[in-house]
């Protein structure tokens, strides 16, 4: 089977090299663009194209930070248990504490970067990334729970004040008439992700296997957020909310952050952020025991190889999502909604596994179905929240998809209870569903 899991590696590399060279590119938007423009008026003096890319420096960063999270994220779990021989009681717990401090720190962080700066925020995410990747190299207890306390507060930052950032970047320096889209910069941001996962996997695999520690790919987590810490402070431009601007356009635009929560979409939004990211998480905790729950050949189950196919599969989606988006023929909530129906019918069938190799593709399509998500919900809320509080509505939205998961491990401890954690995840995908599609009949929804 590792051969078979190997070749499924390859075959979804090919198919991401012909989606990779299908891509829109700026250049080609950039021509588009000044045919129109001729078209209106050939005697016009067009300026010359910028020959680096205007958010070069953005995708430079963000791969630093894709880098570091995943060898972190890959690797921890193997570092408990085969370095440091800690019990799966001990592992959970430390869990636990991760994904509190993350769904609380959700609660502040947000205002915290509005109000103080979203760069200074996003610096201070990255020392705390880094503090936590050094405190889980020391085997010892209290280090490694305040090394998951700092993790998940750097989490809790970079799903929210991250984004925030990219988007009000987009908007000041109107890179609209650069070429650029803002669903293109989000699924390039899920491609440089996806990617980051799947190179991570592998080489943090022959990291492991040269040097015979768990905490060889921690160490180069450690130097690669450093550098995205320095390109943070040096090239990044701080930006307030309108809680701490003089700008007296924003302070008149902006709402306060209880009445973008009155709007009805708000809600469906906030519930398939909630239902969907709650349970990318949770797939990430039980994906490797549901197959393993239908792995038949004595052979151990190769879970680099299946974790680099799940992120292929990622990758395939974020690919596909900026080729089917240019054609305009598809609203965000409608793909949200399609999306929100088929991880539905992913965690149905995952809570009745049958075969290994059916179990095996239900996990890659909802790996594509995440690579389709981040991108899409990510543009909805770029287009639908007002600068002055996105960095607080951000976070605000995500707080509860931490709450989901901290309940559903709670309750559905015991390694039997897996698929019980599909099933009520299906149901929240119903509902979610429900409420996204009643939403998309709104016109001036994207």
């Amino acid at each position: 089977m590792d051969v078979s899991y190997r070749n499924n590696l390859l075959g979804l590399a090919a198919l991401n090299w012909v989606l990779l060279v299908s891509q829109p590119t700026r250049r080609s938007m950039l021509n588009t663009q000044e045919e129109r423009v001729l078209k209106k008026d050939p005697t016009v003096k067009l300026p010359p194209q910028a020959v680096r890319h205007p958010q070069g420096t953005i995708y430079k960063v963000y791969f630093f930070i894709a880098i570091s999270a995943w060898f972190n994220e890959i690797f921890l779990n193997n570092l408990y248990r085969q370095d440091y021989d800690l019990t799966s009681r001990q592992i959970n717990y430390l869990t636990l504490t991760s994904l509190v401090t993350s769904g609380l720190s959700s609660l502040f962080v947000g205002a915290l970067a509005d109000k103080y700066g979203r760069k200074s925020t996003n610096v201070l995410f990255s020392g705390c990334y880094g503090a936590s990747v050094c405190l889980a190299m020391i085997p010892e207890l209290p280090a490694l729970y305040a090394g998951r306390v700092l993790g998940g507060f750097a989490t809790a930052i970079v799903f929210s004040v991250m984004d925030s950032w990219i988007v009000f970047d987009f908007f000041a320096r109107k890179l609209i008439h650069q070429g650029c889209d803002l669903y293109r910069t989000f699924g390039t941001l899920a491609v440089i992700n996806a990617f980051a996962a799947v190179a991570c996997s592998v080489i943090g695999d022959r990291l492991v296997w040269a040097t015979g520690s768990n905490k060889a790919p921690f160490i180069v987590s450690w130097l690669v957020m450093w550098q995205a810490m320095q390109a943070l402070w040096s090239k990044f431009k701080e930006v307030y909310g309108a809680s701490a601007t003089d700008d007296r356009e924003m302070i008149k635009n902006t709402p306060s952050v209880i009445k973008v929560f009155k709007r009805p979409y708000m809600w469906a939004l906030t519930l398939a952020i909630t239902v969907f990211e709650g349970s990318a998480l949770l797939f990430a905790f039980s994906a490797a025991p549901v197959l393993k729950s239908v792995h038949k050949s004595s052979r151990e189950l190769p879970l680099t190889y299946v974790f680099a196919c799940i992120m292929a599969s990622a990758l395939v989606g974020s690919l596909s999502f900026n080729i089917v988006m240019v054609r305009r023929k598809l609203r965000f909530s409608r793909l949200l909604t399609g999306i929100l129906v088929l991880s539905n019918f992913v965690f149905f069938k995952l809570s009745r596994p049958k075969t290994e190799r059916g179990t095996f593709w239900l996990s890659c399509l909802f790996g594509l179905l995440i690579g389709l998500y981040y991108p899409c919900i990510s543009t909805l809320k770029a287009r639908l929240i007002e600068e002055g509080v996105r960095a607080t509505v951000y976070s605000l939205m995500r707080a509860p998809a931490y709450l989901f998961v901290v309940t559903q491990l709670i309750l559905n401890s015991e390694a039997a209870s897996t698929s019980k954690i599909f099933s009520i995840s299906s149901m929240g995908f119903t509902a979610a569903f429900a409420a996204v599609w009643i939403i998309s009949f709104n016109k001036k929804i994207p």
